[in-house]
């Protein structure tokens, strides 16, 4: 049997739910689903790592918002947003998003925006 640790983890509550409510759905703990998903991703980078690949690392940084668009694009040799989106797509990453006071920012500038 695994050794397992417990640890603590700050997430977004509305994922939170939606967690509990798909492993419910399942009929798994949360902690199993989790860890299942953590794996998952922690292979898919090492395999990647011991080929000598640098494309998941690049879109792992990309999905997990340290990396622009921009910079991803031009480091895998692709000329389109559509050509990034099949890659995250097919490495089975999620699209990035942007943290909550960036997003609250920009409704307030385009409030402003409008106002004028």
């Amino acid at each position: 049997m695994k050794e397992t640790v417990n640890f603590s983890a700050s997430i977004d509550k509305t994922l939170l739910k939606r967690t509990k409510i798909a492993a419910a759905k399942l009929g798994v703990p949360i902690n199993v689903l989790i860890s299942q998903q953590l794996a998952y991703f922690i292979e898919k980078h090492e395999n990647a790592e011991a080929q000598g690949n640098e494309n998941f690392q690049i879109l792992a940084e990309f999905s997990l918002g340290l990396r622009s668009a921009t910079s991803t694009m031009t480091s895998l040799s692709i000329a389109s947003h559509a050509e990034l989106n099949s890659l995250l797509k097919a490495a089975k990453l999620p699209k990035p998003t942007l943290p909550e006071p960036i997003v609250d920012q920009m409704v307030d500038d385009l409030r402003a925006l409008a106002l004028d």
